[in-house]
Formats: structure tokens, sequence, C-alpha cells
């Protein structure tokens, strides 16, 4: 089970919106939804997600790997310049549990050829 998708549909996001990712590269077990940007479990397991934001040049960016409304990871980038920060969370997963990524404040993300807004997961047992 993994999945790997890019390209968020909505560049500037809301407190507590949901990124959502459109273009699914991979999705080994269908756990992925594009229209809602959450990955569902389809098993009990220990999981590991990975993404990449891409800040808009000279702002800042609130995130954090949310399961079922509860934060796992959180954080906060600012730069100077149009890179990206990446991050992980490891956690355990009950079926049907749903992982998503989701902003704090008003951001603005930025892409381009070079710099993709990426998430990712995969069950690692």
């Amino acid at each position: 089970m993994s999945f790997r998708a890019k390209k968020v549909i909505d560049l500037t996001s809301m407190p507590e919106q949901v990124y959502i990712f459109t273009d699914v590269l991979l999705n080994s077990g269908s756990g992925y939804d594009k229209t809602t940007g959450k990955f569902t479990a389809p098993i009990d397991g220990t999981y590991l997600f990975t993404c990449q934001l891409c800040p808009y040049s000279s702002k800042h960016i609130h995130y954090g790997v949310m399961v079922d409304g509860t934060e796992i990871v959180r954080g906060y980038f600012k730069t100077g310049y149009s890179v990206c920060t990446s991050f992980d969370a490891i956690t355990e997963l009950k079926a049907s549990e749903n992982v998503w990524i989701q902003s704090f404040h008003i951001d603005q993300l930025y892409e381009d050829q070079w710099r993709w807004n990426m998430f990712s997961g995969v069950l690692i047992r």
C-alpha cells in the first residue's frame, strides 16, 4: 500500500484548509483520494507519510499532519526564496482512519517545473 501525489489544487490556503494534491503518481491500494486530499488506511498498520511544501518567496507556511482531526506533526517554515521544506510522520493507523496535510494560517505555496508540492505515504508493517 503506497501513494504519491503532487500539484496542490489551491496555492493560497486558509486556516484549517486541507491541501489537496491532484496529480496522483502512484496509488497502490487506492487509499488516496485526489478530490479530498485525504488518505484512508485500507488496513491496520504502521504508516510513514512524507510531504514537501514550497512557500512562495518571502512567505511562510504553518502546516500539520492530521489523523482524523488530531495533529501528529505541526510545523512552520519561512524563507526569503522559493525553496521547499520536507517533513514526515510515522503513525499507527486503524483501517478507515484518515490522514491529510492541513494549513493553520493563510499560506501561499509556489509550484513550477523544479519545485513540486508533494504528499506521499507507505505502509511499513
